[in-house]
């Protein structure tokens, strides 16, 4: 298809395909010679000819407008989630709140639930993890509630009754992914939360991947390792980071699309690790993370600083406040719209 410009991505049994309306429109004819495909429609922008600018692709509603196109993770699986758990009023700000120091075994909210809660809650998790493969704001409490599958106990309840509480009042979340004259780069946020876990003091790491001014990816990722220092924990991070850029720079690269590497991280230990050669201090890092250093050092990827108050991934790695993730979900180009969609499915 290369002669023709075309660039196409396959999904288990469904496929799409990206090109100029003389390209798809070929590809259409093609298409309709084999007769085990179900042709969808071609999305494309208001005004061209043979087109639909609303779409459902892989339960995702998608619309195309003057501004550019909108993209919606399916808002019947946030119905669905506030219908099984029975809640229609008190909704709250944030979908997680922080875990208070000094719970322990003993804690009555620690007490096993009931045979049958326990397929519940395996079962609204699953879904509120479909549901947060696109709704950044969810990835980190449902990074929480994910510690709960196995063995679930009273206190993941009530995190998941909270997570209900918030989808009452924000069950929709869409994105803008508005129209870009070019972009030569993959920027890339991450950020740590330094022993975050009460119980095992484990770490957590957060990215979010924009390409030039939309995101294309966000991720909320627990490290295997016990870090022993913010620094150490913010590096670990930084690893998560440039695989996933690489990653995506791969996927562009096949796509024709050479875009570089730039990470943005909010700490400086962190930052200083990723940029020299070698171990330093932190001897007791193994060396398998080093290979960052090598691709900073021949100039493939780039880190750079920034604060706090502006790092995307905040939002993934601890439980920030309303106002906060409002903000943040906002600068990346997310907003909270009422009323039901117009492609949706019902509950």
């Amino acid at each position: 298809l290369e002669d023709r410009n075309l660039r196409v991505e396959v999904h288990g049994d469904d496929f799409e395909a990206l090109g100029s309306a003389e390209d798809v429109a070929w590809l259409a004819t093609e298409r309709a010679k084999i007769r085990m495909i179900v042709d969808r429609g071609t999305l494309g922008p208001p005004g061209t000819a043979d087109t639909v600018q609303e779409m459902r692709h892989l339960n995702r509603l998608i619309s195309w407008d003057q501004q550019g196109i909108t993209w919606e993770a399916d808002p019947r699986h946030a119905g669905l989630i506030i219908q099984e758990l029975g809640i229609s009023s008190g909704a709250v700000s944030t979908p997680l709140e922080k875990e208070k120091l000094g719970a322990d075994e003993d804690d009555e909210n620690d007490a096993e639930l009931a045979p049958e809660d326990v397929k519940r809650y395996q079962s609204l998790v699953m879904r509120a993890g479909y549901l947060a493969q696109g709704r950044t704001d969810l990835q980190r409490a449902v990074r929480e509630l994910a510690k709960g599958m196995k063995d679930p106990r009273e206190r993941h309840w009530m995190q998941l009754k909270r997570l209900g509480r918030y989808l009452v009042g924000k069950p929709r979340v869409v994105q803008r992914i508005a129209y870009q004259d070019s972009f030569t780069h993959l920027t890339v946020f991450c950020d740590s939360d330094h022993a975050g876990c009460i119980r095992t003091r484990k770490s957590t790491s957060g990215a979010v991947v924009l390409l030039g001014r939309s995101q294309v990816r966000s991720l909320c990722r627990g490290q295997a390792v016990i870090a022993l220092s913010s620094g150490e924990a913010e590096y670990y991070c930084l690893v998560t980071a440039a695989s996933e850029a690489l990653g995506e720079q791969s996927i562009l690269a096949d796509w024709g699309i050479k875009v570089k590497i730039h990470i943005l991280m909010d700490a400086t230990a962190g930052k200083a690790i990723g940029s020299r050669r070698g171990l330093g201090k932190v001897k007791h890092l193994d060396t398998i993370f080093l290979w960052v250093q090598e691709h900073v050092t021949s100039g493939r990827i780039t880190i750079g600083k920034i604060h706090t108050t502006m790092n995307f991934a905040d939002i993934l790695t601890k439980a920030v406040s309303g106002p906060l993730l409002l903000r943040l979900m906002g600068d990346q180009g997310f907003h909270f719209p009422e009323g039901r969609a117009k492609l949706g499915f019902d509950t």
